[in-house]
């Protein structure tokens, strides 16, 4: 969430260049220093620092959408998102603000020729943003990529239940969701159904986030090793050539705990001779990773 709420920052600085009228856009952004925590705050906790943002504009904005597309807005809303570089979807509200007044002010300029702009969305350092994949968020309604990214996923033979809950989401948007369906093309192996399963059981953004950067987690794994199937088990799993699992994480820190003894313990009951194989993006403290050792569990930070 942190990657992204910075580079959502990045995209309103970015408003004050193609704006012909940067006074205004200031205008609307002290709001955030009015806040006790400053800009702080507004990285952190975006709807709780600016939560004001004007229901007259966000109607005339969204008015003529169907539910699918309002959180994307209309044509000009979209692109302008596209231009400075944030989810069309996003949820933070000084962005929402920015989107919905903007794309109704004449006089905003372009600069997304002369500017290699990189949409705020995790994972994408290893996903180049293509102008393909621009132009599909820019020009396409919400409501027609979901349409596409079921089709795909049916004939992934991922269950009707399960798509209808991933497309549905709102801790998901539509842009994440393309990111997510990128790297699961490129996944080797067989059963990806169940890694949308897991995916549709998020609860909330950070969730969301987390569920397409393990994919990118797994992607990285399969550079060395062979993963023949998948599974879901709170946490994606994957089966490898060699009779392994290979269970990965986007936690930011693994310390030890009585829940991490009760996961490995249910773990071990299901899977009791079973070699695994624990890799994780953040940080393993050394009394988790003893655990880790006495379950028989090799745990691989990044």
């Amino acid at each position: 969430m942190l990657e992204v709420r910075l580079a959502e920052m990045r995209a309103i600085d970015r408003a004050r260049l193609i704006a012909r009228d940067p006074q205004w856009i200031d205008g609307i952004l002290h709001a955030i220093k009015m806040t006790p925590k400053g800009a702080y705050v507004a990285v952190t906790d975006p709807v709780g620092s600016v939560s004001r943002i004007p229901r007259g504009v966000v109607r005339l904005a969204m008015t003529t959408f169907v539910d699918a597309d309002r959180r994307a807005g209309s044509d000009v809303r979209r692109r302008l998102a596209v231009e400075l570089g944030c989810d069309p979807e996003t949820s933070n509200p000084i962005l929402c603000q920015l989107l919905n007044e903007m794309s109704l002010r004449k006089g905003i300029g372009s600069l997304a020729a002369q500017l290699g702009m990189n949409i705020a969305l995790p994972g994408l350092a290893l996903l180049p943003i293509t102008g393909q994949f621009k132009e599909t968020l820019a020009n396409k309604l919400p409501h027609q990529i979901n349409v596409d990214i079921d089709t795909e996923l049916c004939e992934m033979g991922v269950k009707p239940d399960t798509r209808t809950t991933f497309i549905q989401s709102p801790n998901f948007t539509t842009a994440q969701r393309l990111v997510f369906l990128f790297y699961l093309r490129k996944l080797p192996g067989d059963n990806k159904p169940a890694l949308v399963e897991g995916a549709a059981d998020t609860h909330d953004e950070s969730e969301a986030l987390s569920a397409i950067h393990e994919l990118k987690l797994l992607l990285d794994a399969g550079k060395s090793l062979r993963a023949l199937h998948y599974e879901y088990l709170g946490l994606p799993v994957a089966v490898l050539n060699d009779g392994t699992n290979l269970i990965v994480t986007s936690a930011d820190f693994i310390p030890a705990s009585t829940d991490l003894e009760k996961l490995i313990a249910d773990y071990r009951a299901n899977y009791p001779d079973k070699p695994t194989v624990l890799y994780t993006s953040g940080r393993i403290a050394p009394d988790a990773q003893a655990v880790f050792h006495a379950a028989r569990i090799q745990a691989l930070q990044r």
